[in-house]
């Protein structure tokens, strides 16, 4: 990690003397100009469990709502320390089952990824807030603070596809049906000629055996 001289003295008064130490990078090191320095923690213990680093992103963040009443939302944070616990509710129900957190240690510090996917297809009558907070250090910050009710999601998706649906099964279910009886009926129709033609091969061959001379 390389750290700017003028923080050098901030770093000196907040950490343990027996749990870090630095390299200077940068020699010979001239008065008045810039050095940099590498922090070495020797300390397998945390040397900074006293102060935090929160992130520098952007929060609460708003939640979407898709077509299928499903509410997302998705955050990182590329720098915190330390790692973060996170938890979420709807209302007074806790949802954390449905809360992602995936966190990768960053040198000293940490990135995580704070996923919430989660189905308010039951808050359709009724409005429902979704909270979403996470403990850094000795603070809780809070990541989503939003309203849900059915109004936030499009209503084609829940209306026009099953009145689609429905629609399209009606239609092929009188097209089969008006083909069968299409079918039928030409197929009657033809039993029927054909029948009608034989008994009429029939008859005549019958009045042909009655007139005399004829055997």
């Amino acid at each position: 990690m390389k750290i700017n001289y003028q923080l050098l003295i901030f770093f000196c008064f907040n950490v343990v003397a027996d749990s870090i130490s630095w390299t200077l990078l940068n020699k010979p090191a001239i008065f008045g100009n810039k050095v940099s320095l590498k922090c070495h923690l020797t300390s397998a213990s945390l040397c900074c469990d006293s102060f935090a680093l929160h992130p520098v992103e952007q929060i609460p963040v708003e939640i979407d709502v898709d077509e299928n009443h499903s509410a997302v939302s998705n955050i990182t944070f590329k720098t915190i320390y330390p790692a973060p616990v996170c938890s979420a509710l709807e209302d007074v129900n806790n949802i954390s089952s449905k809360l992602f957190v995936k966190t990768d240690k960053k040198g000293m510090f940490f990135t995580s990824n704070i996923l919430l996917v989660y189905d308010v297809s039951n808050s359709c009558y009724s409005s429902r807030i979704i909270l979403v907070q996470c403990i850094i250090g000795r603070t809780t910050l809070t990541i989503v603070n939003s309203t849900i009710s059915c109004s936030q999601a499009p209503p084609t998706g829940l209306i026009w596809k099953p009145l689609l649906l429905s629609v399209v099964v009606c239609l092929s279910v009188i097209l089969i049906a008006t083909t069968l009886i299409y079918y039928y009926r030409i197929k009657w129709k033809c039993l029927k000629y054909c029948r009608h033609t034989t008994e009429q091969k029939e008859s005549n061959i019958a009045m042909i055996n009655r007139v005399p001379g004829t055997e």
